[in-house]
């Protein structure tokens, strides 16, 4: 009997993972994980993610959030598996909320009981344990703030708002290998020209 829960499992598993790939797409799968309990105050998403976790109904999203791939949702603390034996069954759990203007990196691993933002952004490979301030930038293990959104927008809407990136995917290829590799684009040479200095 346990074997063939098992195997149920898993099928399901891989069905969920066939209908996001085939039925859905990165600005529409947030629908199918709706279905799945997570709750999403917005429309607008990037979710490149395959997965929310095991407890996909303990996660929570604003508008405007933008998820890389291989990011890993924790939603349960396995841990406490080193209590069982004193205390049989022992779970924890957290919620993971994601405020508006948020973007999480590739392979960021997010923990139970967390907030993220609004306006923060996750560097790829960052492991956040504990709450993202408004407004911040955060990266390494643990996540620690490195930037401000307010610095960053200063080093990069000045520059790449008025370059116009090709939005087809061959022409962008020709366009970025002409600017950065024949035309030796440098931003911080960019900013330099518009008379700022990088922060």
């Amino acid at each position: 009997m346990v074997a063939w829960d098992r195997i149920r499992r898993r099928g399901a598993a891989r069905l969920d993972q066939l209908n996001l790939k085939y039925r859905y797409n990165s600005a529409t799968n947030y629908r199918f994980w709706a279905k799945k309990g997570a709750r999403f105050k917005g429309t607008h998403y990037r979710l490149e993610c395959h997965t929310l976790g095991g407890e996909p109904y303990l996660v929570e999203m604003g508008d405007w959030v933008a998820i890389a791939s291989g990011v890993v949702f924790l939603t349960h603390d396995g841990g406490v598996f080193v209590f069982r034996d004193e205390h049989p069954g022992l779970a924890r759990f957290g919620t993971i909320v994601i405020h508006d203007h948020v973007m999480i990196g590739q392979n960021a691993i997010l923990l139970p009981g967390i907030q993220i933002g609004p306006n923060a952004i996750v560097a790829a490979g960052a492991v956040v344990t504990r709450d993202v301030p408004p407004g911040s930038i955060v990266g390494g293990s643990p996540a620690r703030v490195v930037s401000s959104i307010d610095s960053y927008r200063e080093r990069t809407v000045p520059v790449w708002s008025r370059i116009k990136v090709p939005g087809e995917a061959e022409a962008r290829r020709r366009f970025l290998e002409k600017l950065f590799w024949t035309d030796g684009f440098s931003e911080a040479a960019e900013l330099a020209k518009l008379g700022k200095k990088q922060p």
